[in-house]
């Protein structure tokens, strides 16, 4: 119960400090085609072993 408390309060200050405050800066978010090419791929990887699992298995077994 103790922990729950703790952790309660310290992601609830971490919400409070997202959502609450006002930003010392404006945020830009940058993109890189790095980026991007890891965003693409990892549903497809994700796809990939749900979909078809079994090559996967045989070839890590």
């Amino acid at each position: 119960v103790v922990n729950s408390a703790i952790s309660i309060y310290y992601y609830l200050r971490i919400v409070t400090a997202m959502y609450f405050r006002e930003a010392n800066q404006p945020f830009a978010p940058t993109r890189s085609p790095g980026l991007l090419f890891v965003i693409a791929l990892c549903p497809l990887i994700v796809l990939e072993l749900g979909l078809m699992p079994g090559w996967w298995l045989r070839l890590v077994g």
